[in-house]
């Protein structure tokens, strides 16, 4: 959550105090997102930082640029559309890709939350129904109702 912090916080001029709201803000986002799959996400081959961590760098990145909550729905959805990235690079062949989604989370909440600002709006119903978030990179049986 640090990079798009420190990324938007400069641009907006925000202050450490909405620094740090924003910072944690966004972990918590993330976390849940991550317990209410069961961490899952790698037993079926994605790797969690790049599949939850976009989620926690657009409420990151969100709250820095004072989105309202339907905005930040929006923004959510459009994250949810932006989340990738494979486990293969741990089985010893994986180049540099770790670092890859990592990055691209940052990226995507950024651009999430941008868009999001803009007008650009996502679906309301990321986190459920039969393709969103949680059919798609969670197991049966750990998915949130």
């Amino acid at each position: 959550m640090l990079p798009p912090a420190l990324a938007v916080a400069q641009e907006k001029g925000a202050d450490g105090r909405g620094l740090i709201a924003a910072f944690v803000a966004g972990n918590e986002v993330m976390i849940r997102i991550g317990r209410a799959t069961g961490h899952t996400n790698e037993a079926r081959g994605f790797h969690a930082p790049g599949t939850t961590g976009p989620f926690g760098a657009t409420v990151t990145a969100g709250h820095l640029l004072g989105l309202d909550a339907g905005a930040m729905t929006n923004a959510l959805g459009i994250a949810g559309s932006l989340c990738g990235g494979l486990l293969e690079f741990a089985r010893g062949n994986g180049g540099m890709v770790k670092r890859l989604h990592l990055g691209r989370a940052s990226e995507a909440g950024v651009l999430a939350a941008s868009l999001a600002a803009g007008g650009f709006t996502g679906p309301r119903t990321v986190s459920k129904d039969n393709s969103g978030f949680s059919a798609s990179f969670a197991l049966p049986g750990t998915r949130p109702s």
